[in-house]
């Protein structure tokens, strides 16, 4: 009868061990490439002309219905992603600026061009703005259940990319951020604390 000397055991437990730890380590790999949907799916900043004609009123500074709603809508894509200042064509540059001044625009922002040929009573205004590029999603080429290399689906995180890209009120934000603006968080944390725990809290502004 052979015998086993007591180290055999522990010795083979070992080598299945490191067997399974090598086929493991075979097996996994780094941070696959597209892991970050964010590079696979990047969103774009880009440049446009925005522009809208408008037709001066007969007298008065008040704009016609269609115009007024138009007008309103550009003003507002013009304070959330416009670029430099608005450059307006009319022949008649006086009424164009008191129309457009007393309907929101500041001096500042205008830039007036009386050599064109817009004829009276059009008013042309345009500006520069940026654009989002969304990323087109949908692409279900690859299969979403089979993935032995553990990567992501190609279309992984397009949607939220998308979504993001249109939401935007000023794509230039994906670029670089805005300043911080308001209250520090210090203050409002102290406040929440103040009134969670049943305490009065006082705000004071003006200094």
């Amino acid at each position: 009868m052979t015998k086993r000397s007591p180290l055999t055991a522990p010795v083979r437990s070992l080598a299945v061990l490191g067997l399974g730890a090598a086929l493991l380590t075979g097996c996994a790999e780094p941070k696959p490439e597209g892991y970050d949907y964010r590079e696979t799916h990047p969103i774009q900043v880009a440049r446009e002309r925005v522009t809208l004609s408008i037709e001066l009123p007969d007298e008065g500074t008040r704009l016609n219905t269609t115009d007024a709603g138009r007008f309103r809508a550009f003003l507002r894509d013009f304070a959330g992603r416009g670029q430099g200042q608005v450059t307006v064509e009319a022949q008649d540059l006086e009424a164009a600026y008191a129309v457009l001044t007393q309907n929101g625009f500041r001096e500042s922002e205008l830039t007036m061009i009386g050599e064109t040929t817009v004829a009276t009573p059009i008013v042309v205004l345009s500006f520069t703005a940026a654009k989002a590029v969304a990323p087109e999603c949908g692409d279900w080429s690859g299969n979403a259940t089979f993935t032995p290399g553990n990567k992501p689906h190609g279309n992984y995180g397009c949607a939220t990319q998308r979504n993001k890209a249109l939401m935007a009120a000023d794509p230039d934000d994906f670029l670089r951020a805005k300043p911080m603006s308001g209250g520090g968080a210090a203050s409002s944390d102290a406040a929440i604390g103040k009134y969670s725990a049943g305490g009065a809290s006082t705000t004071t502004t003006g200094k």
